[in-house]
């Protein structure tokens, strides 16, 4: 039973998987969007005329009905698991995803939120390695229906949440490297984060893989991250937290951009392998005779 189960991601995209099939294309956007809508609610039958309202609002009644229809038909086919066991549990009024056939990536991360709560020391370090594995980027990238922004807004913060609190468990047991290595991974999915840019700071400063890295490796990434922001405009600068942690440094000690840009270290490789430096943007032009 465990290899017919549908698994649907939400996270950083959308798709279906089942027993080596992969499906990332859907024969209409909402399709897709229907699909996302009703895994990432699994657990509730929702009424037709709900649906209608959510994806086709500016069709007639009657067009948005067959729209829905036509939505589901597809699902169906795509889906096809049996006709013992169909996918889509629908009635004339209500419609809902077989909850037994499916597993929705954002519903596990939820689960396993709850549970941390409860759990041992060693039970949430498992837990939070097992959460933050199955955070991808945003949730149904790519789909813009009303509902989808203040869940993916939700589920970053339990991220970089989940984050923090695996980073702090793995370094009260003097795991540093899989603590950096965590905040790192994070750091692709959120490279501007700058909560995150501080854990990694506070990681190389302290204890750069067990003291193999140099002395000022916490400038570094402080760097790094003057590094990403500007070019986009979305800090400037690092804000009046990073700035309060930038280390002390005698003068000669302190590196730059150069850095990370030039010498090649173990650090700096690893810091580049894990986070892209996006380019600067184009200088304006000044239009001719302006």
């Amino acid at each position: 039973m465990e290899a017919s189960i549908w698994k649907i991601h939400l996270f950083g995209g959308l798709s279906a998987e089942r027993a080596g099939r992969v499906i990332e294309r859907f024969r209409t956007q909402n399709t897709g969007a229907l699909l996302g809508y009703l895994a990432f609610h699994l657990h509730r039958a929702h009424p037709r005329e709900a649906l209608v309202e959510m994806l086709w609002r500016d069709a007639a009644p009657e067009t948005g009905r067959h729209n829905l229809s036509m939505a589901l038909s597809f699902l169906r086919d795509d889906l096809r698991h049996s006709e013992t066991f169909p996918i889509i549990l629908a009635t004339r009024h209500m419609v809902q995803l077989n909850p037994a056939l499916v597993e929705v990536d954002a519903l596990e991360f939820l689960a396993l939120q709850e549970r941390v709560a409860t759990a041992s020391a060693e039970e949430r370090v498992e837990l939070l390695t097992r959460m933050t594995a199955l955070y991808q980027g945003e949730l149904m990238r790519g789909y813009y229906q009303d509902w989808i922004m203040p869940q993916v807004v939700l589920l970053e913060e339990l991220y970089v949440q989940s984050v923090q609190s695996l980073i702090q468990g793995l370094d009260e047991t003097r795991q540093t490297g899989e603590a950096l290595q965590a905040v790192l991974e994070a750091l692709r999915h959120l490279p501007l984060h700058e909560g995150l840019h501080l854990e990694a700071m506070r990681l190389l400063e302290d204890d750069y893989l067990g003291g193999a890295g140099s002395r000022g490796s916490g400038r570094v990434q402080f760097e790094g991250l003057s590094i990403k922001v500007k070019p986009v405009s979305l800090y400037g600068q690092p804000g009046q937290a990073a700035s309060a942690f930038e280390p002390e440094l005698p003068e000669e000690e302190r590196v730059g951009p150069e850095f990370l840009l030039g010498k090649k270290t173990d650090l700096q490789q690893r810091l580049r392998a894990w986070i892209s430096i996006p380019e600067e943007p184009p200088a304006a032009q000044t239009p001719a005779g302006g």
